[in-house]
């Protein structure tokens, strides 16, 4: 490019040391058209004949008389030089606007490279959190639900606050976490470490019972873990399970990851 502009600009230099030369030679003497025929007149005597010099006809002829007179005529010369002068600059111009657009692109494919470069080493160094369930029987017709919450990230998970809650109603399409807890400062997960949170109802009650899980029926065990990373980024892990009978006697009862989006999309 640099090399480019150089040999552009002697070019310039070029053209320009011509005009001055071309400006700086003794204008041609002007001679009147009737004075010219008069002298011609005497130099032939009688065998003089007047011709007749009409406009050009042609193409060709009137790219003669322009090129003659861009060279012949200083003001002509000049505004030719001027117009290549000008045709150089835009030339210039563009190879530079070409050039500055490729590199403001090739910037910016940089950035972002850059960026998603550090958020993947970010990332792989992040906590995460990941649920499972298990029911433990309380007596012959109890039950209690605790949820797992294991780190299987690179490092700790500062809990900020969690919820476990029970629900025998259809879950509404925005999630409402009523046994949400605001947990102490200083509370984490480490790497592979597990946390557990007991299911609650709406009556603060961690147990249900046989006949919660009725033939036909089914009831909802879901909440969220909020906590920060080692960048103090907030996260929440979200769980969703949905209990469901066996059989149609309702003596047993098996447990499904699912839910709505709302309900299991993690952040």
């Amino acid at each position: 490019m640099l090399a480019l502009f150089k040999k552009a600009l002697l070019f310039l230099s070029l053209i320009i040391s011509s005009a001055c030369f071309a400006l700086d030679e003794p204008p041609k003497s002007f001679t009147n058209p009737q004075q010219s025929e008069n002298n011609s007149r005497q130099d032939n005597g009688p065998n003089y004949t007047k011709t007749q010099h009409g406009p050009p006809k042609s193409d060709g002829e009137r790219l003669a008389i322009i090129w003659d007179r861009t060279f012949d005529d200083p003001v002509a010369f000049f505004t030719f030089v001027l117009s290549c002068f000008t045709l150089a600059l835009v030339i210039v111009s563009a190879i530079q606007i070409r050039f500055l657009i490729r590199g403001d692109k090739t910037a910016r494919i940089t950035a972002e490279a850059a960026d998603l470069s550090a958020q993947a080493a970010i990332g792989i160094e992040l906590p995460r959190l990941f649920s499972s369930v298990k029911v433990n029987r309380v007596n012959d017709s109890l039950w209690s639900v605790v949820i797992s919450v294991t780190n299987y990230g690179r490092t700790p998970a500062l809990v900020t606050h969690q919820s476990a809650d029970i629900s025998h109603e259809p879950l509404p399409s925005t999630p409402q976490y009523n046994a949400i807890i605001d947990v102490g400062p200083g509370t984490i997960i480490p790497k592979d470490g597990v946390r557990d949170l007991v299911a609650r109802d709406n009556n603060s009650l961690s147990v249900f019972t046989d006949e919660s899980i009725r033939p036909n029926t089914f009831f909802w065990v879901y909440g969220i873990i909020l906590y920060r990373d080692f960048i103090n980024k907030k996260h929440g892990a979200k769980f969703c399970y949905r209990f469901v009978s066996l059989n149609e006697s309702g003596s047993g009862f098996m447990i499904v990851p699912e839910g709505p989006e709302a309900y299991t999309e993690s952040y």
